[in-house]
């Protein structure tokens, strides 16, 4: 598996090394050729770090994958913010993205006894292909549609416009990406010992969707309403214009929480033909509303992709209704006391902002009042996931659903 993985990040970056000087020329910005090139060592990080995943789910190690991976974010943050603030430019961005994904791997060895060889069956591969390629395909698709929102927005406007939209992305994408690494190293491991009883598959699937909404509907919800403390107080006021995309792809990031364990139950169904599909029409709606907005102005590309995510997600939960039973109604239902909870602490924290304080004070009134709220509106509207939270959060949860 390693071999093989990291074969294919050889190619991918053999491709990107060559095509890296177009890339610049295109751009008109040759100062990127070799911070392109350098930034594309990450793909033989993914490749081992992925296999690292692989192991500790199979032995349903996943509390080791959460801690580990969260250990990233600060460290490489501090990094990439220090080498901003000393005027290294854009080797800050690649200095960030190779740290994160450097102490990610390095972690995923201590307190483990993980060892990784150079070890390839081409019989096993062979049997693996099929459902593996259609798995990696999707996931190459979704980055590239990113990636040409992003290059399209770095073309037509300024430097400054794109560095606003990505910073604002990136962040929003940060926290998000963890919890749904972890949820989705359980869930695969846990549905596919499901996978020949449906009605369980969907159950499962069910409990994690209210305990996903629980977690992420006030996490993000908050993040939207303190979004101009948080970055004023983490970026300082130059990047003030990225607050209101910040707030934007908060909301993006909470459309794709209700639908986060669909691709898995896929997966443990063999069906990874569907994730496939799927983002090939996904990919397909995206290039036509980025080619039907570029024009117009850098938000209007911001709010399509907004627009074709959350049409997406609506035809996700009319799949996954066909294979496995997963109504939209019964998803409505498992998503909405969260979300109304969070409605309710949201315009609690929105009433706060009006106050006279530094953005510190700010940030740190609106998250122990936010907090407060949402807990007693939990209570309020007796949300089971509370007391599952809080064992989880005592540790003395038992991983069972």
């Amino acid at each position: 598996m390693l071999t093989a993985s990291l074969t294919v990040a050889l190619f991918l970056y053999v491709l990107l090394f060559v095509l890296s000087p177009w890339i610049a020329q295109a751009y008109n910005l040759t100062e990127i050729l070799w911070p392109l090139r350098i930034q594309a060592l990450v793909l033989f990080l993914n490749a081992i770090f992925s296999v690292q995943t692989a192991i500790l789910s199979r032995n349903m190690d996943f509390k080791s994958i959460f801690i580990r991976t969260a250990l990233a974010v600060p460290i490489s943050g501090t990094v990439g913010i220090v080498m901003a603030f000393l005027g290294f430019g854009v080797w800050a961005l690649v200095a960030h993205n190779l740290v994160h994904t450097t102490v990610m791997v390095l972690v995923m060895f201590f307190g483990t006894d993980m060892h990784l060889r150079l070890d390839f069956s081409l019989d096993r591969a062979k049997s693996m292909y099929s459902f593996s390629s259609k798995i990696m395909l999707s996931a190459l698709i979704c980055g590239f549609g990113d990636t040409v929102r992003t290059m399209t927005i770095g073309k037509t406007y300024t430097t400054s416009n794109l560095a606003y939209y990505d910073k604002a992305y990136s962040y929003s994408q940060y926290v998000v990406s963890i919890i749904h690494l972890s949820i989705q190293s359980v869930m695969l491991s846990v549905l596919a010992r499901q996978q020949d009883d449906k009605k369980l598959l969907c159950a499962t699937n069910r409990k994690t969707v209210q305990m996903v909404s629980f977690v992420m509907f006030p996490f993000l919800i908050g993040a939207i309403m303190t979004a101009k403390p948080l970055i004023l107080l983490l970026l300082t006021e130059k990047w003030s214009p990225c607050i209101g995309f910040f707030m934007l792809f908060c909301f993006f990031r909470l459309i794709g929480c209700v639908t986060s364990v669909d691709k898995q139950a896929y997966y443990a169904l063999g069906r990874s033909d569907v994730t496939l599909y799927y983002e090939m029409g996904l990919l397909f709606a995206n290039l036509i509303m980025l080619f039907s907005t570029v024009k117009i102005n850098i938000w209007a590309i911001a709010i399509g992709a907004t627009i074709i995510e959350f049409f997406g997600c609506l035809t996700l939960c009319v799949i996954s209704s066909r294979i496995y039973g997963y109504s939209l109604l019964n998803r409505l239902s498992d998503f909405s006391k969260p979300l109304l909870n969070s409605i309710v602490m949201a315009f609690a924290l929105w009433g706060l902002s009006f106050l006279s304080m530094s953005n510190l004070n700010t940030l740190i009134f609106q998250i122990a009042v936010g907090i407060a709220i949402y807990y007693i509106m939990a209570r309020i509207s007796d949300n089971k996931n509370l007391k599952l939270f809080v064992k989880i959060i005592s540790k003395k949860h038992t991983n069972k659903f």
